[in-house]
């Protein structure tokens, strides 16, 4: 039962956050007691990897350090979901790619507490790095809307946060999720 309530509660948030989204405005969603973001990283690939039952391979490709964590308030269900869409991008080439890699680590800095997410596949082609963060904008995948990453940077924008992308064609692609710190 507690999870039929969790799932309804978090798609009622999306469809509010969306519900703002669509007007240009940033959400303020109801605020939740500070939780930890390493322990929701490492949820949201186990709940990626249950929902959408993808081959557990990949899993063994997917590395996320333990070393540092930070806690957050906000919705725990916007960042959940902001993990779902940076692995199904990474997932999506991560055959395609070989020793291709997903490495995800916590920094804390003096202004800000930082989520690494980088995946060694073929990075994002240099004529659509300004756009990647605008609605529609999506290339190379058969079922991409092109709706993902500018949910994320909304998403990060409710936090009080952003996301950049740094990525070299070939190599790399790395997000980079600032979120300022609690108080």
């Amino acid at each position: 039962f507690q999870h039929i309530y969790r799932v309804g509660h978090n798609a009622l948030q999306l469809v509010e956050f969306i519900a703002y989204s669509a007007k240009k405005q940033i959400p303020q969603l109801e605020q939740a007691p500070p939780f930890s973001v390493l322990k929701l990283v490492n949820e949201s690939i186990e709940e990626y990897f249950f929902e959408y039952r993808i081959n557990s391979t990949f899993k063994e490709k997917i590395h996320v350090a333990q070393d540092t964590d930070f806690y957050l308030t906000g919705s725990e269900t916007l960042l959940m979901h902001m993990m779902f869409n940076l692995l199904k991008n990474s997932i999506y080439y991560i055959d395609m790619t070989p020793n291709n890699r997903i490495e995800i680590w916590l920094e804390t800095q003096s202004k800000y507490h930082i989520l690494y997410f980088k995946d060694y596949g073929p990075g994002i082609a240099e004529v659509i790095q300004p756009y990647i963060f605008d609605n529609f904008t999506s290339s190379g995948k058969k079922d991409g809307t092109g709706l993902g990453l500018p949910f994320c940077k909304r998403a990060m924008q409710s936090f009080g946060g952003d996301i950049i992308c740094q990525t070299e064609q070939g190599k790399y692609t790395m997000f980079v999720l600032r979120f300022p710190k609690i108080g």
